[in-house]
Parts: structure tokens; C-alpha cells; sequence
């Protein structure tokens, strides 16, 4: 009985969810020549669900390639002490210039109050993927 419960519920899960994909190109936007927002960054959402409210939060701690440079990943601090681990699309990342990866970890500075839309991917989701990342102010 547990198991018909389980998988009916994972069947329907994908359903209610729906499958998100983006062909459109990476955007950012500028206010007073300082990055603001970063969109469409997850370049493959197959088999991943799209988060209905976007997290948001504070930038508590960042992760870097062995470059040192180039950056995977950051630490979110949301309400209640709550803390989340958002990756950054490496796709995404490498095929950008040095001066847009500048702008991103500029973006992603430790401190900032952030608001992310992201993709959840993977057993249980445990895996986010952002997809949208805003500087609130």
C-alpha cells in the first residue's frame, strides 16, 4: 500500500509541475553601469521542475572553479536562518567573457541580498540550479 502511494504521487508530481524549457538567450540588466539581474541561466531544464516562488536571501558564502575565477555556486541565507546551496549553470559560466564572469561574482558578492528563481534537478531535488538571480536592494 505504501509503494502504490509513492509511486502514484511521483507520477502526478512531474504533471503538476510541467516541464520548463528555455531556448531563449542569457539577458542581464544594468543600473548605473552595476550588473542588477541575470536571466535565463539554466541552459538544460530537461527532467528538472521550475520553483513556483524564487528564493531570496543573503548571499552567505560563495564556490569557485580551481581558477579561482570562475564562480559555481553560492551559500543563500533566507528567513529563519535557513541555508540553501544554489548552483550556477557551468555551461552557462564557460561560455562567457571574463569581464561578464567579473560582473557575476560582482553580482554575487558575499552580503548581498539576492533573489533567485531557480530549477530543482535530481533524486528529491536536492539539487538548485539558478536560473534568475535579482540584487535586491
Amino acid at each position: 500500500m505504501k509503494y502504490s502511494i509513492l509511486i502514484l504521487v511521483l507520477a502526478i508530481f512531474p504533471l503538476s509541475f510541467g516541464f520548463a524549457q528555455s531556448n531563449k538567450s542569457p539577458e542581464t540588466k544594468e543600473d548605473n553601469s552595476q550588473l542588477i539581474e541575470i536571466s535565463d541561466m539554466f541552459t538544460d531544464p530537461t527532467g528538472c521542475f521550475e520553483l513556483a516562488e524564487p528564493y531570496v536571501g543573503i548571499i552567505q558564502k560563495r564556490k569557485f572553479l580551481s581558477d579561482e575565477i570562475t564562480i559555481i555556486g553560492f551559500v543563500l541565507m533566507g528567513p529563519n536562518d535557513e541555508r540553501v546551496f544554489i548552483n550556477i549553470d557551468s555551461d552557462f559560466i564557460k561560455k562567457k567573457s571574463m569581464v561578464d564572469r567579473d560582473n557575476y561574482v560582482a553580482l554575487m558578492r558575499k552580503g548581498n541580498k539576492v533573489k533567485v528563481w531557480a530549477y530543482i534537478c535530481g533524486a528529491a531535488g536536492r539539487v538548485i540550479y539558478a536560473d534568475k538571480i535579482k540584487l535586491e536592494k
